[in-house]
């Protein structure tokens, strides 16, 4: 059984797809109930809301889980924010400070709270995903990036601390998902030089970037 935390993100609803059509029953974690609504008649897919952002929503939906006796081998986490957009002094730091949250420590929350679920007495995969700027900096986008380096460092620990537990995160590349509206709505003057590259990026329909494949 996968666990998909951001089930209604482009990426997430891609990954739980091809996992499904890989003969993987999903039980997708999100919070945009319209979202969630519209993806509940999906063959091989659970949904259940829950909002990263609420502790208590975590754990209705941690009991949730738990009442219907499931038990995971793989959790995957395509959950991500970009904003806020801008120099790190121009930027409200609550929400600087709630983006690192929901870019790392509330995915590993919710980790944490689910990983007596998981399948004993077996070898399981947590997934996380990278992002811009681990390579190089990410001007203007520190909060998003802090995160993501943190998730990366942290995989290396969850794989070095439990030996059952195979811990990895990708860097899904350009690709043509929704997030990149962030960078549009923030404007040239917050985004700079990654406004022009995006605008180019989601204008032209014949580049995809980095398929899903």
């Amino acid at each position: 059984m996968a666990l998909v935390l951001g089930i209604t993100a482009d990426i997430g609803r891609e990954l739980a797809t091809r996992l499904i059509s890989d003969g993987w029953q999903v039980i997708g974690l999100g919070r945009d109930s319209k979202r969630l609504s519209e993806m509940a008649d999906i063959p091989g897919l659970i949904v259940l809301p829950c909002n990263l952002g609420d502790r208590q929503s975590i754990e209705r939906c941690f009991q949730e889980f738990e009442t219907r006796g499931y038990h995971w081998d793989l959790f995957v986490s395509s959950v991500g924010t970009m904003k806020p957009i801008g120099r790190f002094f121009s930027l409200d730091f609550d929400a600087f400070e709630e983006s690192v949250k929901t870019n790392s420590l509330d995915q590993l929350r919710v980790l944490h709270r689910f990983w007596p679920r998981r399948r004993m007495n077996a070898l399981i995969d947590v997934m996380f995903l990278a992002g811009g700027g681990t390579n190089n900096p990410f001007t203007n986008y520190s909060a998003y990036c802090v995160s993501k380096i943190a998730l990366i460092k942290m995989c290396e620990l969850l794989h070095d601390e439990e030996k059952t537990l195979n811990a990895f995160i990708i860097g899904p590349g350009y690709t043509q998902t929704k997030i990149h509206n962030e960078t549009l709505n923030a404007g040239r003057d917050a985004a700079g030089e990654s406004y022009g590259k995006t605008r180019s990026f989601v204008d032209d329909k014949m580049n995809i970037g980095t398929s899903f494949d």
